[in-house]
């Protein structure tokens, strides 16, 4: 695996250098910043997707096991929004799913 330059922490005021692709902070904010965005978020009930969206999505995935994208076994039911009236849905794998969504976490 290729190694970065390091970099600074893009929290303001923080010292520490950063040396993980794809990461901006130092892991001390990284784990900050990822409760501070886990808090500001909807619950998914409050984002509509409530009981009736699982029991619909169980249903979906049951009918379209593979992910869309890449093959593997879905566990997600991705809803396109912007699409009109009609529910548009596709079943990704949470790893595609993360990648879609934009909610793709380093490891």
């Amino acid at each position: 695996m290729p190694f970065s330059a390091a970099r600074s922490c893009s929290e303001p005021g923080c010292p520490e250098l950063v040396t993980r692709p794809g990461v901006s902070r130092c892991p001390a904010h990284h784990v900050e910043y990822q409760r501070r965005l886990r808090q500001a978020r909807p619950t998914p009930t409050q984002r509509g997707y409530g009981r009736a969206w699982q029991r619909y999505s169980r249903a979906w995935l049951r009918q379209h096991p593979t992910c869309a994208r890449c093959g593997k076994p879905a566990t997600d039911v991705h809803h396109i929004d912007g699409v009109g009236v009609s529910l548009r849905v596709v079943s990704l794998c949470h790893s595609c799913h993360a990648r879609v969504t934009g909610h793709e976490h380093p490891h």
